[in-house]
């Protein structure tokens, strides 16, 4: 999911203008500076996937933090 937020306005980033059509020229070039930098890292992974699935993140808790 590509997100887009403004820090200035919005510093912990609840409205993303990603789809917003006002800054889809700004959301193209910085996606294509991604994929620059990826190509010189040697990262070959996709940016988008056709069928995103959620985050299979799980916090620690608990004792699992002093670890």
């Amino acid at each position: 999911m590509t997100q887009l937020f403004d820090l200035r306005a919005d510093p912990f980033e609840l409205r993303s203008f990603a789809n917003d059509p006002a800054q889809a020229k700004r959301v193209a070039e910085m996606t294509a500076k991604l994929q620059q930098h990826q190509l010189r890292l040697g990262d070959s992974l996709p940016l988008t996937v056709e069928k995103p699935r959620p985050a299979a993140f799980t916090p620690p808790i608990g004792a699992a933090l002093e670890q």
